[in-house]
């Protein structure tokens, strides 16, 4: 089987089922690798690598990687191009080839070209300066995101359609289809909306967000290439001018810097048909000049917004047959308004804030806009700034452009749509996902470096072999030092993660709530780190009723459980992975694997090793622990030991590659050394501290709190002695200094205790378990006055 069809095998790195569909689609289907796809350009382009400043370069550029006048825009450094790399491979299955791979400079495209030579790589010799007083708020990737609108603008004056992508996104189908068909077919620009939170917000929303951004058949000197152009042209004026004209209006030089805020802020002049600066005066105006001007800052404001809000304008289509199973609807509303191409008709008004431009261009700006006209045998549009007689009659003859914001269903984040189950097809009864194109954007509570990763993950569009061979083998992020974890520098790969793991038979849906999660999740962190393993974090089903607490809607659509999980799998089996976790100090440097990275390292090294848990490979086996009671459940009792007497019992499974828990177990230490290795491991993972865990809920609060009904009790190991009692906590700001809680008394016990009021135990996070002490008990006292028997 061929075009692509032995790629898409290779790289299926899959179960037997998997594999066997994998297997059928390629025989079975025309077009194996490029089901469905409207620019079928696999095999259809010639790879370039080289300089894109000059005119003649760019232009032979997009002739290799174009496709029918279709050019696909990444942008990537050597430093972070997994993603890129699983995004070309993403659109390589979809039968897409027809990309332009922009890095940050020739030595960058060296590392993307290696993954891809089919492809190339190109890099601009230009780089947008990084100055102002305020540079030290911009992000690096600064002047590469410059280059891609610079990219992107020059694409559109060659009269080619740019579809400028995010490396974060999955595309669930061949977005083509649907952009070249009605009701998107009559829009010049597509753009994605920035919704962060909650897509029913879609209506309300008026910035867009640079993720995803598609223009097509836009005229070479219409609005859609001048806003295209502005969004580039606008920070070089200001830059050149050393920010003396934006710094008189009030402005932070770090403005107009990132390149979606100069989108924002250039789209209101198309709106309004005059230059204007809505975003700049509305957040990048220092406080001092708001105070300074208030009556006058606020009216400009005011009649900003205003000229803005009119232009929007909503709009129900009907939708093609075809399309309704993806849209979950028969017809779509589009936010959109027609785009005018601005000038400033000889008068600058006050009330919108004057004039924001230097008096006279600079070497930078004026190098672009002759970059323009050089790439396109064709006029610039009329200028903004010229109301003579003659550019406003050819201003007032351009005709208009629409811009539409993409709907939820096409476009849109995770956090927003995503965690709600639409892109999970097993959701939706046999039926394709309710979204073309997923975008990770904005998860909250994760680093970047794992949770835009794990998004990928969850809706099976993350290729480990690809991942492998990008990273070197430091294919998990146990493997990994920093967020930068492409594995192209020199750094030596850490060894294979040897894991220490939760027994499955632990129900963790029995647990009451994220405090006794977390109170295992602690536990686990110690013995892992005792032990020298990694902790793989488990997931929790999302049935249970702390997780799910809302409606109890958890196989349908939408979703609506709580917000810091992230829900996979099948209908009926729903996996919740905790976000708090996905943060580097919880999981680089060998201190954690997720459960999805899981399936992987157990696929890949089956035949290696013993990994299904078995007498051999599990410890804390509840037969080796006294004063269990077998009759409650395991994720309802935790056993708390004495840190020697742990490590002590896990040196017999030293050569295990995985080692479970059968038993949830925390320890107290004894040994300082023990207790500082762990602090310095995973002091910093905020999901192991009650302290910031109950902060992040404050933001969605749980409902009426059910009662705590795991019990921590003392426990020995064979003929090991009864030596600690009580329950541990966190200490508030100290996320993992252990806080003995003393016993109620009501054992025997040869030493005095205070008693703790009822007050003080209903404020206590787990209930204390009520045991008789046994006769061997041994008082030891030590500082803080509690006594450790």
């Amino acid at each position: 089987v061929g075009n692509g069809c032995a790629v898409m095998i290779m790289r299926t790195n899959v179960h037997s089922r998997q594999l066997l569909g994998t297997l059928l689609s390629c025989l079975l289907l025309p077009h194996a690798g490029s089901l469905r796809c409207t620019i079928c350009s696999k095999g259809k382009t010639t790879p370039f690598v080289g300089d894109i400043e000059t005119s003649d370069a760019f232009r032979a550029a997009v002739a290799a990687r174009s496709y029918k006048h279709e050019l696909i825009v990444i942008v990537a450094t050597a430093e972070r191009l997994l993603a890129a790399m699983q995004l070309v491979e993403n659109l390589d299955r979809l039968g897409m080839e027809h990309v332009m791979l922009v890095g940050d400079s020739q030595a960058g495209c060296a590392a993307l070209f290696l993954h891809a030579p089919h492809i190339g790589c190109v890099w601009d010799s230009f780089k947008l300066p990084m100055e102002g007083r305020d540079i030290g708020v911009v992000t690096g990737m600064a002047p590469l995101w410059h280059t891609r609108y610079r990219v992107m603008a020059r694409a559109v004056r060659l009269r080619h359609n740019p579809l400028v992508m995010d490396s974060d996104v999955v595309l669930f189908d061949d977005p083509y289809r649907y952009f070249k068909a009605p009701p998107f077919r009559d829009f010049t620009i597509l753009n994605q909306p920035e919704v962060l939170y909650d897509q029913g917000a879609y209506a309300q929303n008026v910035k867009p967000n640079g993720g995803v951004i598609y223009v097509q058949n836009a005229d070479p000197a219409g609005p859609a290439a001048w806003l295209t152009a502005e969004t580039v042209d606008r920070p070089l004026r200001w830059i050149e001018d050393r920010f003396n004209t934006s710094m008189a209006g009030g402005l932070y030089t770090w403005c107009c810097y990132l390149d979606q805020d100069c989108f924002t802020d250039a789209l209101s002049s198309v709106q309004t048909g005059r230059p204007f600066w809505h975003w700049s005066i509305n957040v990048c105006t220092h406080e001092w000049y708001k105070n300074q001007t208030k009556p006058l800052w606020e009216n400009i404001t005011a009649s900003l917004d205003q000229a803005v809000s009119r232009a929007w304008r909503m709009a129900t289509h009907q939708l093609p047959a075809w399309m309704a199973p993806v849209a979950g609807a028969n017809d779509t509303t589009i936010k959109w308004f027609p785009m005018r191409l601005p000038n400033y008709q000889g008068v600058w008004p006050q009330q919108y804030g004057g004039n924001l431009y230097p008096a006279t261009r600079g070497n930078m700006s004026r190098a672009f806009l002759r970059q323009l006209a050089d790439d396109c045998d064709c006029p610039l549009w009329a200028d903004p700034e010229d109301a003579s007689p003659a550019t406003l009659a050819r201003w007032r003859a351009t005709p208009t452009e629409k811009f539409g914001f993409l709907p939820p269903w096409t476009v849109l984040g995770y956090f927003p749509r995503g965690r709600l189950g639409y892109w999970n097809p097993s959701l939706l009864e046999g039926g394709p996902p309710q979204q073309l194109i997923g975008h990770a954007h904005y998860i909250p509570d994760t680093d970047a470096s794992i949770g835009k990763n794990v998004m990928k993950m969850l809706h099976g569009h993350y290729d480990w072999v690809l991942a492998d061979e990008v990273t070197r083998g430091a294919v998990f992020f146990a493997n990994q030092h920093t967020g930068k974890v492409q594995g192209v520098d020199s750094r030596k790969v850490l060894e294979l993660p040897r894991l220490l793991a939760l027994h499955p038979r632990i129900r963790l849906e029995e647990t009451a709530g994220w405090e006794e999660l977390q109170a295992m999740l602690l536990g686990l962190a110690q013995v892992a780190t005792l032990s020298g393993r990694t902790v793989l974090w488990p997931d929790v089903p999302c049935r249970a009723p702390w997780i799910n607490e809302r409606s109890g809607r958890i196989h349908h659509l939408p979703l609506d459980m709580r917000q810091e999980w992230m829900p996979h799998g099948a209908r009926g089996a729903l996996s919740c992975s905790w976000m708090y976790l996905m943060t580097e100090p919880c999981m680089f440097d060998q201190r954690g694997m997720l459960s999805l990275e899981y399936a992987h390292y157990a696929h890949k090294y089956r035949l290696r090793y013993a990994l299904d848990p078995a007498r051999h490979n599990t410890a804390f086996v509840p037969g080796t622990l006294r004063g269990i009671n077998t009759s409650t459940p395991l994720a309802s009792q935790m056993v708390v030991l004495r840190d020697h007497d742990a490590r002590d019992h896990l040196a017999a499974f030293r050569d295990e590659q995985v080692v479970y828990v059968a038993h949830p177990v925390q320890l107290v230490y004894r040994n300082a050394t023990f207790e500082a290795e762990f602090n310095s491991r995973f002091n910093a993972c905020q999901a192991l501290s009650h302290w910031h865990v109950a902060d992040l809920a404050k933001n969605d609060p749980f409902r009426q709190p059910r009662a705590h009904r795991i019990r921590m009790h003392a426990g020995t190991l064979r003929k090991g002695r009864l030596f600690s009692r009580g329950m541990l906590l966190n200490a508030t700001g100290a996320p993992t200094r252990l806080i003995p809680i003393p016993r109620p008394v009501n054992a025997t016990c040869n030493c005095t205790q205070p008693q703790l009021s009822g007050t003080a135990r209903a404020r206590s996070l787990l209930d204390v378990y009520a045991w008789e002490a046994s006769d061997s008990v041994v008082a030891e006292s030590d500082s803080s006055g509690y006594d450790h028997g």
